[in-house]
């Protein structure tokens, strides 16, 4: 390979690194806890934006996305923790509040889907059975009265 070959391909090489160099990537990670479990979020922040009250758009910058998804993290472990005793599902299998909000409504509502879309078949109140047959971190019950449970398994219900 001559000078000109060598001289060509160490400026390709150059070019190839400065590009490289370039500014930072456009994602912002997060990484937490949640619903006994880990997460780890990786978004692409170029060109997102949010509604704002008035229908107003702001660009969302790094840390704008990281507390937005922190937010919402926390308001979906406040909803659906089942390691949280005070979180909305837990009080409402205790009996102790009739509401649900927009997280469980939001679950209900797919559950419901897929529950007809299943003929049936999935149903979200089948925790006394699962309970009965020693799941869920219960005692197998010796003789579960199967039919006396279903009384109270069924959507509808």
């Amino acid at each position: 390979m001559g000078k000109t070959g060598v001289r060509g391909t160490f400026a390709a090489l150059v070019a190839a690194v400065l590009c490289g160099c370039g500014s930072e990537p456009d994602f912002v990670t997060v990484d937490g806890t949640m619903l006994g479990t880990t997460l780890h979020v990786v978004a692409d922040v170029k060109g997102v934006s949010r509604q704002r009250l008035y229908a107003a758009v702001m660009e969302l910058d790094r840390e704008d996305l990281k507390e937005e998804i922190l937010r919402q993290m926390e308001s979906v472990n406040a909803s659906l923790s089942m390691f949280n005793p005070e979180s909305v599902i837990a009080r409402l299998n205790r009996n102790e509040t009739d509401s649900v909000d927009r997280h469980i409504a939001f679950n209900l509502h797919l559950a419901d889907s897929i529950g007809a879309l299943s003929d049936g078949r999935y149903d979200v109140t089948v925790k006394p059975l699962v309970e009965a047959w020693g799941f869920a971190g219960r005692e197998r019950a010796e003789n579960p009265n199967v039919d006396s449970i279903l009384e109270f398994v069924g959507r509808e219900k």
